[in-house]
């Protein structure tokens, strides 16, 4: 009995032996693979790698529905025109945006930049302590883009305006705490929300592109705007490569389902309505008139990112005026 005991206290041991050699090899990997990770990630930096072209994207493009179809297109501002721009917030703020814009001018994308007043911008920058509500809550940036579709040229989509709203301070942690953003955040910040006022809408698939919902990828952007180095941003260069308002496809819906639609573009055409406009998000999309004293009347269309996958999932909503100038 006593030696049965013995030997099953020797195999207990044996296996506690092995246990612990495991776990031993097992952090000496962790030791030796953390750094060789962490190096790989490093190495994935915004300016030497490929990133996404157009049509990697994965948020939806612009969508307009009209006549039971739905239209995916791409937007941008036309070829060898100024975009005026304005800064409004704090003086040291205004450096950062100025050299965030002068980093997409040194793209070559055959646009210009100049600065200008409010009223006369195209593309308004407003600095604020924050933090700002986007779609994906409380953040530190927001831009809204305003496509501009000619109906007199096959619907062609032209950028007209955009608004760039940036905050100061990060958004409440759990805790509710918040705290300054560092020169290299806020810097980075304010490049990425311009890449979506040049018209790419939506988020690279890949890390290392510019434009893509990653805060270290974003801070690494600033650094290298500070240190005034050349950035490659490939997604926003091949945008600007495609032909203005380039249609990538165009899927069949049910009649009914863009009736709201249609008869806005009845109703604005008989009273003088400017538009249609579209703007797009990662969530959602809205087509939008403005009169003359500039009151919008707009649509919304909830869950974009679905409609292409199934176009019969299309809902178009009415905002209030809108419900009211369909209902007169």
């Amino acid at each position: 009995m006593l030696a049965h005991k013995e030997i099953q206290k020797g195999a207990l041991l044996r296996k506690e032996g092995g246990f612990r050699r495991r776990c031993f090899f097992s952090w000496v990997l962790s030791v030796l693979l953390f750094p060789a990770l962490l190096f790989l990630v490093s190495c994935q930096s915004p300016w030497n790698l490929e990133g996404a072209r157009a049509g990697d994207w994965s948020a939806q493009l612009y969508l307009f529905p009209r006549a039971g179809s739905i239209r995916e297109f791409y937007c941008r501002w036309e070829k060898g025109s100024v975009v005026n721009f304005s800064i409004s917030g704090p003086p040291r703020s205004k450096s950062f945006v100025r050299g965030a814009i002068k980093a997409w001018g040194d793209l070559e994308l055959g646009i210009y930049f100049n600065e200008t007043s409010k009223f006369e911008a195209m593309i308004q920058v407003n600095v604020s302590e924050g933090p700002i509500m986007n779609a994906q809550g409380p953040g530190s940036g927001r831009t809204i883009a305003d496509c501009y579709l000619d109906e007199e040229d096959s619907w062609k989509g032209e950028l007209r305006f955009a608004r760039v709203d940036l905050a100061l301070n990060t958004p409440k942690d759990v805790r509710g705490n918040t705290r300054k953003l560092t020169d290299e955040e806020f810097t980075g910040s304010a490049f990425h929300e311009l890449g979506h006022a040049l018209g790419y809408q939506g988020h690279s698939v890949r890390r290392g592109a510019a434009i893509v919902r990653d805060r270290f990828v974003s801070k690494l952007l600033g650094r290298r705007v500070l240190a005034t180095q050349k950035i490659s941003a490939p997604g926003v260069k091949e945008l600007y490569r495609l032909p203005a308002g380039r249609v990538k496809r165009t899927l069949r819906t049910q009649q009914w389902r863009t009736g709201v639609i249609d008869k806005m573009l009845e109703i604005a055409d008989r009273s003088g309505l400017k538009g249609p406009f579209v703007q797009v998000g990662d969530k959602g999309g809205r087509v939008f008139w403005r009169s003359e004293d500039a009151r919008e009347y707009g649509v919304r269309i909830p869950q974009v990112g679905d409609l292409m996958r199934n176009p019969n999932k299309l809902l178009l909503i009415p905002e209030k005026q809108t419900r009211i100038l369909l209902n007169n």
